[in-house]
């Protein structure tokens, strides 16, 4: 489970100007269906005041991802790829991720293959991200964020049609 966020490391196709069909309201977290991404379900949350973030499913491309959105990151730019560290309650995950844009707004993304990654976002209480010299650059609260993950979990099965 170590590696899980470094599984598949490409651009977030989708998330960037992506319809949004919102389903509901979960503990800080929008559930929504992607239509550009298959009818992809996933979480989105403004809970820190500032940055967006997003964590889904690309039903076209059987994948997860997780998109993280700031205004202040104006270092970041679309397609190209920067090292930073995923920390989940301490437990730390080395990745390559994308930049991207939504609305203008700069952030960056990471796909996985593994899709028991949402559990283990679920478990946790807080997701933290470190910039190559160890300095954090966000910091989220997950505090029902697993529910939220259910819902959407839900909402996938109901797309799908399983």
């Amino acid at each position: 489970m170590r590696n899980w966020i470094t599984a598949a490391l490409i651009v977030v196709a989708g998330t960037a100007q992506a319809e949004l069909i919102d389903r509901g309201y979960w503990n800080g977290w929008n559930v929504m269906v992607d239509t550009d991404l298959g009818n992809g379900c996933l979480i989105q949350s403004g809970r820190d005041g500032k940055s967006l973030t997003r964590i889904g499913y690309d039903a076209l491309k059987d994948q997860g991802y997780l998109a993280i959105f700031n205004p202040d990151w104006k270092r970041l730019f679309d397609g190209k790829t920067y090292a930073l560290t995923f920390d989940l309650d301490g437990r730390q995950y080395p990745a390559e991720v994308t930049g991207l844009r939504v609305s203008g707004v700069p952030g960056a993304g990471v796909t996985f293959q593994n899709l028991a990654v949402y559990d283990e976002i679920a478990r946790s209480k807080v997701l933290s991200v470190f910039n190559p010299d160890g300095i954090p650059v966000f910091t989220l609260d997950l505090t029902g964020t697993a529910e939220a993950i259910g819902e959407a979990r839900k909402c996938q099965a109901e797309m799908s049609g399983s």
